[in-house]
């Protein structure tokens, strides 16, 4: 995956062994557990949910190109739709699953 600064990152539809829906990803600059990297929206600290499927509150949004600015509070994937401000860079997506009992609200976790 690739994003763009100034644009919404669009990360949904990852895939791989063992990841699902209820887990999330942060963007990390160097290693992960290691503190996410800035330039990442969402108050929570760059950990989006919705990397399998795309989830917001809309039925009809499917990614972030059919959410509309006032629905944006209601999307929990690709940090909200909202733009990042971050210099170009190679960087770590680092997943978390709660499902082992971790808040996945921390970077190390």
């Amino acid at each position: 995956k690739y994003c763009v600064g100034g644009e919404a990152c669009d990360v949904t539809g990852i895939m791989g062994r063992d990841i699902n829906a209820w887990d999330r990803i942060a963007v990390m600059p160097d290693k992960c557990g290691k503190g996410f990297q800035p330039g990442f929206p969402e108050a929570t600290g760059a950990i989006t949910e919705g990397i399998v499927l795309f989830k917001s509150r809309q039925p009809t949004d499917y990614s972030c190109a059919d959410t509309v600015a006032e629905e944006m509070e209601g999307v929990t994937s690709n940090w909200g739709c909202r733009r990042i401000n971050v210099d170009a860079g190679l960087f770590k997506l680092c997943f978390c699953t709660p499902r082992e009992g971790s808040a996945c609200e921390q970077a190390g976790d």
